[in-house]
């Protein structure tokens, strides 16, 4: 594996180009790995990813936003049904949205951009963020249901904010 794609997998998945070059990756070599998309996939503009990076998270990022509710619950490993549909997570001033397409759901947030999210959110919301957003998006029997397997895991602050 390429220094390029550890240091991309080491910021979530996602790097923009200047991220790249302040983690001493020059120029070149970035252009020559997104160029053959074999260690690169170039998103959009100044954006990359890793290679084997899920598509529903490259649709997510390529139409300006990370997965959000149902999609990122699947991103997280749970099952759900109603999940051919994207739900993608923009912040509330975003304002260069690519032109969606039929089936995405747009969730806002006054929360940060990709650009400012921690290496570890970039692909989606948290589990935590996905289940409050199921339960105001999806029907009741789906969020009654997150919510009594939010309440048994073991985790810190996962009941916090049901």
């Amino acid at each position: 594996m390429l220094k390029i794609e550890r240091d991309i997998i080491a910021m979530g998945g996602a790097a923009k180009r200047s991220e790249l070059l302040r983690h001493g990756n020059s120029r070149d070599s970035i252009d020559l790995a997104a160029m053959y998309q074999r260690h690169l996939i170039c998103v959009r503009n100044g954006w990359y990813a890793a290679t084997g990076t899920s598509v529903d998270v490259l649709r997510a990022w390529r139409l300006g936003g990370r997965l959000a509710c149902i999609s990122a619950a699947a991103h997280h490993g749970l099952i759900l049904p109603n999940t051919d549909s994207l739900h993608l997570c923009v912040p509330r001033n975003a304002s260069r949205l690519a032109r969606l397409e039929p089936g995405v759901t747009v969730h806002w947030t006054d929360r940060q951009s990709l650009e400012d999210c921690p290496y570890g959110d970039r692909a989606a919301t948290t589990l935590e963020e996905s289940i409050v957003q199921i339960g105001k998006c999806q029907a009741a029997e789906a969020a009654v249901v997150l919510r009594a397997w939010a309440a048994s895991v073991p985790r810190a602050g996962a009941t916090d904010i049901l």
